[in-house]
């Protein structure tokens, strides 16, 4: 019945319309209906924020309304239902992308006032600076084997037809719903902006010991910056 509702729906407005009302609708309804989170009395509370289907044991795995892999779900465009200077930790592998600049100022600003004094908050994103430089350096031999490691999904095969240089800088600026592009120097003035301080660029699976759950793909290796920052005390 949902299948055939759904047909007649999307038969009359479109597709992206439709998919638009249906995740603001559960945005709503998820921020109505939610309470606070528990937090854990007895032991560190680390949130890896923005879990999708990575789910890790010994984290509070938080994710939009609806996912069933988490513990907690939220908008990360509007407050928090978190205690102030609650969270030893935060985790955020691949999700501030999928946000726009305003969007994510509001989700730093209420990462910092969560995490205790002088807690941390790890970040991975796409780094869209590596891809400028080599494609700028003209290095065909680097973009191959980005391709090559993309192409080993098979669900990607169909972007053959359309593999350049300039479609990898494309591909990782907007697919997948990607809303902002981020290097070193702009993550780091979002972080100081918002209350963090000690910036820090690591590498993979490389920085603070708790907060070392990345599970990147070797693609996404490639065009990755792991950051971390410090809450001021």
């Amino acid at each position: 019945m949902k299948k055939i509702i759904k047909k007649i729906i999307i038969f009359f407005i479109p597709i992206e319309l439709y998919e638009h009302a249906k995740f603001e609708f559960r945005s709503k309804l998820g921020r109505i209906l939610s309470r606070s989170l528990k937090l854990n009395s007895t032991n560190a509370n680390y949130i890896n924020l923005g879990s999708g289907n990575s789910y890790v044991n010994n984290f509070i795995n938080v994710d939009f309304f609806g996912n069933k892999m988490i513990d907690y779900g939220m908008d990360l465009r509007f407050p928090f239902k978190i205690e102030t200077n609650s969270i030893d930790g935060i985790f955020s592998e691949h999700t501030f992308e999928h946000l726009s600049h305003l969007e994510v100022d509001n989700a730093l600003s209420e990462c910092c006032r969560i995490l205790k004094a002088e807690a941390k908050i790890r970040i991975i994103v796409p780094d869209l600076s590596i891809l400028i430089e080599r494609y700028c350096s003209n290095d065909d031999e680097w973009f191959q084997k980005w391709h090559d490691l993309v192409l080993k999904d098979p669900s990607r095969h169909y972007m053959r037809k359309y593999f350049t240089n300039m479609f990898a800088i494309n591909f990782t600026a907007s697919y997948y719903h990607h809303k902002s592009c981020w290097d070193f120097e702009s993550l780091e003035k979002a972080l100081s902006t918002h209350g963090f301080i000690n910036i820090i660029k690591w590498d993979y699976n490389v920085g603070t010991p708790e907060l070392l759950i990345d599970s990147d793909s070797d693609d996404r290796k490639l065009v990755s910056i792991y950051v971390e920052g410090k809450k001021g005390s």
